[in-house]
This record gives structure tokens, sequence and C-alpha cells, in this order.
């Protein structure tokens, strides 16, 4: 089964980041990335109010070759930057460890990635090649990736139960429901919800990982 990981870099591990801060507010969004002609070549909007200000700053970088605006909206730009790949850092580690870009974005201050890998065996040679070039990397989030018919590992009964929960307002403060009020609506006892309110919990805990 596939797995998707998210994890964060420091802003200066990726050679598009330093330009940030030319103006008060400004981010970040990598469209794709994709291995062309030996380099590497990524897709990306820039959300700032001064987007020439900022290609201006990303041409500067010494690893970057070129950066394109492609489009204008208002309150930002797609571009298209090119640079020579050395075969280190955070985006040759992306390209040689196979692993998918889902969506990667920054506020000026880290990156956050989400990717999709064949396998942990993926992350793990993303994580390893990102560390022997000393890139600042921290893994946040590793887990399967559900499909259409899965819920985070949850069965229907404990979807069912935490869904009423929100409903009926068992999780506001103070609580609206109590486990009483639960297991009238379904029929059960209130230990049998409080036994699936539990392990609810736990499924979403053991698929959804937060790693420290």
């Amino acid at each position: 089964m596939s797995v998707v990981a998210e994890f964060t870099a420091g802003i200066d591990d990726f050679p598009l980041g330093p330009a940030l801060g030319v103006t008060d507010t400004q981010r970040v969004e990598l469209e794709r990335v994709v291995p062309t002609d030996g380099g590497v070549l990524p897709f990306f909007w820039v959300w700032t109010d001064d987007p020439d200000a900022y290609v201006s700053a990303a041409g500067d970088h010494p690893a970057v070759e070129s950066v394109t605006v492609l489009s204008r909206v208002d309150d930002g730009a797609l571009c298209r930057a090119r640079w020579v790949d050395d075969g280190t850092g955070l985006i040759a580690a992306i390209v040689a460890s196979g692993v998918t870009v889902l969506d990667t974005t920054t506020d000026g201050d880290r990156w956050r990635i989400r990717v999709r890998a064949t396998d942990r065996d993926d992350i793990s040679s993303l994580l390893d090649q990102c560390r022997a070039s000393e890139v600042d990397i921290e893994l946040r989030r590793l887990a399967p990736e559900s499909g259409p018919d899965e819920h985070d590992g949850l069965t229907d009964a404990q979807r069912e139960i935490l869904l009423l929960a929100l409903e009926s307002g068992y999780f506001e403060e103070p609580r609206e429901a109590s486990l009483e009020d639960l297991a009238s609506e379904l029929g059960v006892s209130r230990q049998a919800v409080g036994t699936r309110l539990r392990r609810a919990y736990g499924n979403l805990i053991e698929h959804s990982l937060v790693l420290p």
C-alpha cells in the first residue's frame, strides 16, 4: 500500500525559499516537480503584492538559472524556475527517491511538504539523502494512503459514533450531549458507546500518527 508523508524543511534548503521576505507578505506553493534535461523544472505560484520583486530576488540565487512569470492573477503569479541540479539538496532527493509531491507550501519560515510514495523505503531514502546533504528536514507524519472506501482505519460503527458525537455536541465545552444521550440515540448501552469511542480514537491516532 502506498504511503503519504508530511515533513518540513528549512526555508534556505530550497533555492526559491531565500527570496521570500522581499515584501511583507509572501507565500509560495509548488505546483509540481519533474526532472528535465538533467535538471529540475518546478512550476510554482507566488502569492505576493509584487511578483516582479520576488522573481528578481529569486533569480539572484546562485543555484537558480532563471525564473519566468508564466501568468498573473490579482494577488500573485504562476512562475517557472530552472536551475542546475548538482545531485544534492532537497529537490534532488525528491527526484532521486521517486516520490510524488502532493503539495508544498511555505509561509517564509519553513517548507511544509506532502509526498506520496510506493512504500516506507522510498520515504527512508528521501530522508537519508536529505540528511546526507545536510538538509534541515523533519518528518512530521507518515501514514498509509486511504482509498475511497477507507476512513483512516475506522469501522462503520466507529465512524457513525464519531459523527453522531460531533453533531450532538459531545465534543463541545461544555458538553451538549452525554454518553447516555448517544447510547439512547443508537439503542445501545452506555458502555458500548464508550468502547466504540475509545477504539475510534485509537484507530485515528494509529492511522494519522503525528510524529514528535
